[in-house]
C-alpha cells in the first residue's frame, strides 16, 4: 500500500508541476519579498538587524528525480543586499540544492551554502516544510538555525522567461492627467529589451524610445545587464485624447519575444481643442501657499504661466513669505 501511495503522489506531483519540470538549466531572478535579516535569537540577548531586500540572479539545475522528490541545483548565485536608500550591505554568492514533492502531501526543502561579502560559507536550510505548489515559482524561507547568532532569508524567485521586469513610473494611474507630459519607466531582462510599445485605448501609437541613463535601476538591479541604460520616455499631448477616461498601456518585448503589460487608466481634463494657442490671462500670482518640505512648513507665493510648449501652467516665480 505505502509503494502504491508513493507512486500515485509522484504522480500528482508530475501533474501538478507540469511544463514547470524544465529539462534544461533555467536562469531565474529574485522577486520582490526576498529579504536577508541577521541578529541574535534566545537565549542570547543582542540586537537583530532589519530585514534587507535582495535583488539577484541563480541558475536553476535540474539534478534528476527519485521515487518522492524532483531535485534541482541552484548554481551561479549573485545575490546583493539593500539598505532602505538602496544601498549595497551585503554581496551574497554560493550554491544550493531544492527539492519538490513528498509522499503523502506536496513538500518542498531549500539548502543554501552561501559566502557573505567573501566569508566562509554559511550553511542555511529551510528543513522540509509543506509548499511548493506554486513551483516553478519558488518560494520559501531559510536559516543558519544556529542558537544566538542567526542568519534567515526569505527567497522568492521566478524564472526570467516569465518577466521582463519593468515599471511604468508616469502615469502612475488614476490621476488626473492634461497637456503635454511625459510617459516614462524603466525595463530591464537577461536577454535583452527587443522594443517597448505604446497603446492608448487599445490602439497601437508606436515604439517608445529605450536606453535612458538610469542610475538608480542599477543601484538596485546590479547584477543586471545594461541596468545603468534601462529607461524609456516619450512625450504625449493628452489634449489630443479628449476629456474623459482612458487607457495607458505599455507593452515590454524581449529579444525572445516575450512580454509584459504595463497599464494606468487616466482621466484627461482638456480645454476645447487639441491645441491652446493663447491663455488670457497668461499668469496668475498663487499667494500665502503653505508647503512642507524636510519637516518644516513655510509660506510661499508662487508666479504660474502658461507654456504653450507644455499646454499647462509651470513655475516661473518662489517668493518666500
Amino acid at each position: 500500500m505505502r509503494i502504491r501511495r508513493s507512486l500515485g503522489l509522484t504522480l500528482v506531483v508530475c501533474l501538478i508541476l507540469g511544463n514547470g519540470m524544465a529539462l534544461a538549466d533555467v536562469f531565474y531572478r529574485l522577486s520582490p519579498g526576498s529579504t536577508f535579516q541577521e541578529g541574535c535569537v534566545g537565549p542570547c540577548l543582542c540586537p537583530v538587524g532589519l530585514a534587507e531586500a535582495v535583488t539577484g540572479t541563480f541558475l536553476l539545475v535540474p539534478a534528476g528525480a527519485d521515487p518522492l522528490f524532483t531535485n534541482y541545483k541552484l548554481d551561479e548565485i549573485s545575490w546583493t543586499a539593500l539598505d532602505p536608500n538602496g544601498g549595497i550591505t551585503h554581496k551574497i554568492t554560493g550554491r544550493g540544492t531544492y527539492r519538490v514533492g513528498g509522499e503523502f502531501a506536496l513538500t518542498h526543502q531549500l539548502v543554501l551554502d552561501i559566502s557573505i561579502d567573501g566569508a566562509n560559507p554559511q550553511h542555511l536550510d529551510s528543513n522540509l516544510i509543506p509548499g511548493g505548489s506554486e513551483f516553478p515559482l519558488i518560494d520559501i524561507a531559510v536559516s543558519r538555525q544556529t542558537p544566538c547568532f542567526d542568519i534567515w532569508m526569505d527567497i522568492k524567485a521566478a524564472k526570467t522567461e516569465d518577466l521582463p521586469t519593468a515599471v511604468l513610473e508616469n502615469p502612475t494611474g488614476n490621476q488626473k492627467v492634461s497637456g503635454i507630459l511625459p510617459i516614462y519607466g524603466w525595463a530591464l531582462d537577461p536577454k535583452g529589451i527587443a522594443r517597448i510599445e505604446l497603446f492608448i485605448d487599445g490602439q497601437l501609437i508606436g515604439n517608445i524610445p529605450y536606453g535612458g541613463v538610469r542610475p538608480d535601476v542599477k543601484q538596485s538591479y546590479p547584477d543586471f545587464p545594461d541596468a545603468e541604460n534601462s529607461g524609456f520616455a516619450m512625450i504625449w499631448n493628452y489634449s489630443t485624447l479628449g476629456p474623459g477616461d482612458h487607457s495607458i498601456k505599455v507593452k515590454v518585448y524581449n529579444r525572445e519575444g516575450q512580454t509584459k503589460d504595463l497599464e494606468a487608466p487616466v482621466t484627461v481634463k482638456t480645454f476645447h481643442g487639441d491645441f491652446v494657442d493663447k491663455m488670457n490671462p497668461s499668469k496668475r500670482l498663487l499667494r500665502n501657499n503653505s508647503v512642507t518640505a524636510d519637516g518644516t512648513t513655510q509660506r510661499y507665493n508662487i508666479e504660474i504661466e502658461w507654456s504653450d510648449a507644455l499646454q499647462g501652467f509651470e513655475i516661473i516665480d518662489i517668493i518666500h513669505k
